[in-house]
């Protein structure tokens, strides 16, 4: 037995309608929303019992005599015509096709979202991913940074002035140090040493302008240093985005004189428009940097080096790196003072 939604008849599931009302069997079964449900049926129930209700008006009326209204009362109006029944049922008939409408378009729409919902957790899922590898990528550059600080400072020890005393003549060339600190091998052999040496001694004779003198690295490069190192070596001309915080300057004529006689202890910078070097600030920090816009010819190699060690310099160079920029400190109103040397390689 099935019992009807709508005038809870009960009778045996044999055709397709309540064989009372003729609510559709089944109507229950599919899914849907319960609360958009509930006011359909309880809606269609009321109206199914006003429909009962003139059904059995128009029986009284066809099956007894119509009494005479009292003189003093007005007629009463007539029951409803069986054509405003027939209107009824079929708009209760339209109604329950809209409901059925209705329900496929639901259920349509909460498959997309279902399928919405599929994609976007597919793509968390793929952010997820993304995120670890971004992490497994820093922990990888900062392991490199953390090698790249001890090789700055195996140079810096091997470099210094007490260590050539200890070691002599001995001392071991800067590139194969950096070759056994990144392979962990020893270093070149007894035969190629004694060419580097050689060639170390041809350099460092009197008046060879390309004596290459140890870069005075006293600091591990900073974030702001090394994002400037990328953008100054990255193009052929000085960047945009340097030149707009950067001033032109050159070598103070007092401080350029001094140095003509030998004296390095002092080395100041004004500003000029058409200066050699650049003056960048970044964060805290103020570094000096060569004008790519000036060819750093045989004229000008002495005041740059004396704010940068210049490793391999030849007056038909093809290009330099900036390996390390120099440091200087505002003194005065557009004048620095260098304070600490930095470290060009020419190719």
């Amino acid at each position: 037995m099935e019992k009807c939604l709508v005038c809870s008849h009960e009778f045996t599931r044999d055709g397709n309608r309540c064989p009372r009302c003729q609510w559709p069997i089944g109507f229950a079964s599919v899914t849907r929303d319960p609360r958009t449900d509930a006011d359909v049926v309880n809606w269609a129930a009321m109206m199914y019992k006003r429909l009962i209700k003139m059904y059995e008006q128009q029986q009284v009326v066809t099956s007894n005599f119509q009494p005479e209204p009292p003189p003093t009362q007005a007629p009463q109006p007539q029951n409803q015509s069986p054509t405003d029944i027939s209107a009824l049922e079929a708009r209760v008939q339209q109604l329950t096709t809209e409901l059925h409408t209705f329900n496929g378009s639901y259920i349509q729409e909460r498959h997309r979202y279902n399928r919405k919902i599929d994609e976007l957790t597919k793509e968390v899922e793929l952010c997820k991913e993304i995120i670890q590898t971004n992490q497994d990528s820093a922990e990888k550059i900062a392991n490199l940074e953390r090698q790249y600080r001890e090789i700055i400072q195996r140079l810096v020890a091997k470099s210094s002035p007490a260590n050539k005393a200890s070691n002599g003549a001995t001392s071991e060339p800067i590139a194969p140090v950096i070759a056994a600190a990144m392979k962990d091998e020893p270093a070149l052999s007894d035969k190629t040493r004694e060419a580097e040496l050689s060639r170390r001694e041809s350099i460092a004779l009197p008046g060879n302008p390309e004596q290459i003198q140890p870069p005075e690295i006293k600091t591990p490069i900073s974030p702001a240093e090394r994002d400037l190192l990328d953008l100054y070596n990255r193009y052929a001309g000085v960047s945009e985005a340097i030149r707009k915080d950067a001033w032109d300057v050159s070598i103070d004529q007092n401080a350029l004189d001094r140095l003509r006689d030998g004296d390095t202890s002092q080395v100041t910078f004004v500003t000029d428009r058409k200066g050699n070097f650049l003056v960048v600030r970044r964060g805290s920090s103020i570094y000096l940097v060569p004008n790519k816009k000036r060819p750093i010819n045989s004229h000008i190699y002495k005041t740059v080096n004396s704010a940068y060690t210049c490793e391999g310099y030849q007056e038909n160079y093809g290009q330099f790196i900036l390996v390390r920029p120099a440091l200087v400190e505002e003194i005065a109103s557009d004048r620095w003072q260098l304070g600490q040397k930095g470290v060009l390689k020419f190719k």
